[in-house]
């Protein structure tokens, strides 16, 4: 490996790593203040720093992608939810408005089907009936 060979490597070890200069000076066998000369002359403190924000920047997208899709689908599944909810509330509404003003029951209350109006001032709202 030549020694240009051998800067590039160590070059590119810093700018994707977090070790000091003097560390990668230490673990490749150079000497610190030649290596820092080198690091300082080709930037190599500048160039960690754009790819550091490149991969943050790069994370926050592949988030918010993420974010954004799983919202979606929530809110996908909420819309198909509310259309069965009012899928089956019509479908209560027209059972009982075909009852011919007979008393039926509908999940837990019972419905007058000629009107709507509260059964008693002293009942809970739960207790109104919508026919």
């Amino acid at each position: 490996m030549t020694f240009s060979q051998k800067y590039a490597d160590i070059r590119a070890e810093f700018i994707s790593g977090n070790m000091t200069i003097r560390d990668l000076a230490d673990k490749r066998g150079f000497g610190y203040d030649a290596l820092r000369k080198v690091a300082a002359r080709q930037e190599w403190m500048k160039e960690r720093h754009k790819v550091s924000q490149k991969v943050t920047s790069d994370a926050v997208n592949v988030s918010i992608h993420t974010r954004v899709s799983e919202l979606s689908q929530f809110n996908t599944d909420d819309l198909r939810m509310a259309k069965a909810i009012r899928g089956m509330a019509a479908k209560i509404i027209n059972e009982s408005q075909h009852q011919g003003g007979k008393k039926t029951k509908h999940w837990g209350t019972w419905a007058d089907s000629t009107n709507c109006k509260r059964r008693s001032k002293n009942w809970p709202i739960s207790s109104w009936s919508i026919d």
